[in-house]
């Protein structure tokens, strides 16, 4: 004959209308199984949402880290823009300037006074060369 075992749980529903009961026999060791299994689920679903939180902090301060970065990004480029701008601006005018230069050498060219001037100028001027060492 088989031999009841004392660590098992019955678990009987009795309906209302008096049909047959219904009866179910439940091991001390599937129960600990089950608790078990429970207890091994949420030490692991809280595991894994601890690294979810951390990951999602890092995430997080990077996403705050990088658009303060951006906004870095878009002054020096507002700056940059500026800078090109005005040297564009400087260029336009240094050609002017040259051109006006030219301009202004060619229609002096011919004048004997500017001639004059820059003759005297030329005369004028000490001689820079350095004196020989046997002299």
């Amino acid at each position: 004959m088989k031999k009841k075992n004392a660590d098992n749980f019955t678990i009987m529903i009795v309906p209302h209308s008096g049909s047959s009961c219904f009866t179910i026999n439940v091991s001390l060791f599937f129960i600990k199984f089950l608790f078990g299994l429970l207890i091994g689920s949420m030490i692991f679903a809280m595991i894994y949402n601890t690294f979810y939180l951390v990951s999602y902090i890092y995430v997080k301060t990077e996403a705050e880290r990088l658009s303060v970065k951006l906004e870095e990004y878009r002054e020096l480029e507002q700056q940059l823009d500026y800078y090109v701008l005005k040297t564009q601006n400087y260029k336009e005018k240094m050609m002017e300037l040259q051109t006006l230069g030219t301009k202004i050498r060619d229609a002096l060219e011919d004048d004997p006074a500017y001639k004059f001037v820059v003759n005297k100028n030329n005369i004028n001027k000490p001689d820079t060369t350095p004196a020989s060492k046997g002299n």
